[in-house]
């Protein structure tokens, strides 16, 4: 009795936490941008837009990615106007990632998640962060 009550906290606490989301009628999961990315296998980081120093604002940029029930990237939507040069920063990137595919039930679903990756300026050109990546080695 006891095996099974940890495991429904097991799988309920994070319900509740808000990590992630039972499938919607479309059948997609959407998760917080923590668990999403650890179950990234493959994906590079987007980079600072070279010569765009100046045009280039500090700060976050939100995307929302879709991910197939394989694991592939499908979308990737980018929330306000970063500039031309970060979307296509953003986008290409993104679109390269892949993920394990996400059971539920034992049945793979398309997963969504709304992630932040933060772009900033320095002496020598510019940085990308990407909270929850900063030990990622593919």
């Amino acid at each position: 009795m006891q095996v099974a009550t940890l495991l429904v906290w097991a799988l309920v606490l994070p319900l509740i936490q808000g990590q992630w989301l039972p499938p919607g009628a479309d059948g997609t999961i959407r998760f917080s941008q923590e668990v999403f990315l650890k179950a990234l296998l493959v994906g590079p980081v987007p980079v600072y837009p070279a010569g765009s120093k100046r045009d280039t604002k500090d700060g976050p940029v939100a995307a929302t990615i879709r991910v197939r029930a394989q694991g592939d990237v499908s979308s990737v939507s980018i929330e306000g106007q970063p500039g031309a040069d970060v979307t296509e920063s953003i986008e290409k990137a993104l679109l390269k990632w892949r993920f394990r595919p996400t059971l539920f039930r034992g049945i793979a679903h398309p997963v969504v998640c709304r992630i932040l990756i933060y772009f900033r300026r320095g002496p020598h050109g510019g940085e990308v962060l990407v909270p929850g990546l900063e030990d990622y080695r593919p």
